[in-house]
């Protein structure tokens, strides 16, 4: 069981997102704030597993607070909910779970319900686990003789180039010993997406998305300047619900 912040400064949206989530089974108290200040005072004192925020909040806007969660050891899983589209990329820079829009539709709130208890089943059996934890959050790659262990979130690209595979990191790059599709089921889906077939890009360094030609896009991506990253006609429609760019 597991706990849950409404923040928002509207009272009927923080009564109707209470009424939307009343029936799920594993939400045990639901805490309430009208301010971000009030919300990051109960983040932090109460430690609520999920936080349903809304963006533009007085004290402190949500995309703020966002930020401030990620500094935290546990940070909780950030759904927002806004009436306004044009934060969608800031939200996923610090990992949002989800980008709702008022009005809430209640089939979308569901969606997002099932998909975060999928995600506390996972860590459940990582908890079990432990080795097998260690496995899902590194990557491997061999170099010569050695083998090199990065986490994830170390991975800003993906890409594959004449027939062999890169890891694009902050560092600089690495060559990957398997396929991209091999990697993709290796990756974290909550923060990595197939955006080409031959690209998988970490959604949080998303910096711009800009129409291209022939109905693509092309996106701008933080610490990476030398590549063109390109979301192709056979991922548009997935990248842009993920996005909430529709």
């Amino acid at each position: 069981m597991y706990d849950v912040l409404i923040a928002d400064d509207e009272e009927h949206v923080r009564l109707e997102i209470e009424h939307l989530i009343k029936d799920t089974h594993w939400i045990r108290n639901v805490y309430f704030a009208d301010n971000g200040i009030e919300a990051l005072s109960i983040i932090t004192e109460k430690k609520p597993k999920v936080v349903f925020l809304d963006i533009d909040m007085p004290g402190i806007d949500g995309i703020k607070l966002g930020q401030v969660t990620l500094q935290m050891s546990s940070p909780p899983y950030i759904i927002y909910i806004t009436a306004y589209d044009q934060y969608a990329i800031e939200a996923f820079k610090v990992n949002a779970l989800a980008y709702l829009l008022k009005p809430i539709d209640s089939i979308e709130m569901k969606s997002k319900l099932k998909h975060l208890e999928k995600i506390f089943f996972e860590e459940k059996k990582d908890k079990i686990d432990g080795n097998k934890s260690v496995s899902c959050r590194k990557i491997t790659c061999k170099v010569d003789e050695k083998y090199i262990f990065f986490d994830q979130n170390d991975i800003l690209l993906a890409y594959a180039k004449d027939r062999k595979v890169y890891l694009h990191l902050a560092s600089g790059r690495e060559l990957y010993g398997g396929t991209l599709s091999s990697l993709e089921e290796k990756l974290d889906k909550n923060h990595f997406m197939r955006c080409h077939r031959n690209f998988i890009v970490n959604i949080s360094v998303i910096e711009e998305v800009s129409p291209w030609f022939n109905g693509t896009y092309i996106l701008k991506m933080k610490n990476v300047d030398d590549i063109n990253v390109i979301v192709s006609r056979n991922y548009i429609k997935n990248f842009k619900k993920r996005m909430s760019l529709e």
